[in-house]
């Protein structure tokens, strides 16, 4: 059985920052942005394999549903979610989105990450009535 490699500290704090992302699109989305059902995920807009430009930034998410998620990824339905996707969010944030994701951001600093986390990181308050 082959040995699995050691996460370095930058991939750790990569995933914590795309867990952070994820339950601040949940937090703030509350319910599927294209159908209204019950909300499951954060999803990307423009994907995060495009750079750390957008990756963690919380205007290109929205949150959706299974089924949704499922047709968004579906190369066959793509195009019609995408039309659905700037509907939603509407042609202005789309384009502010699409132009920052093409931004190459080489390399940012591991304080600098640690510092994004903090920022997307939050507490949740219970309330008592």
């Amino acid at each position: 059985m082959a040995k699995r490699k050691k996460k370095t500290p930058r991939q750790k704090i990569y995933k914590e920052l795309d867990k952070a992302w994820q339950q601040r699109i949940v937090a703030r989305d509350k319910e599927c942005m294209l159908c209204g059902g019950v909300i499951s995920c954060g999803h990307h807009i423009f994907p995060k394999s495009r750079g750390i430009n957008t990756r963690w930034d919380l205007e290109n998410g929205i949150g959706v549903c299974v089924s949704c998620h499922y047709g968004i990824h579906d190369r066959t339905l793509s195009a019609e979610y995408n039309s659905r996707i700037q509907e939603v969010i509407g042609m202005e944030r789309w384009n502010k989105i699409r132009k920052a994701s093409h931004i190459v951001v080489p390399y940012i600093p591991i304080e600098e990450l640690k510092d994004k986390l903090k920022t997307l990181t939050f507490k949740r308050w219970r309330v008592t009535i």
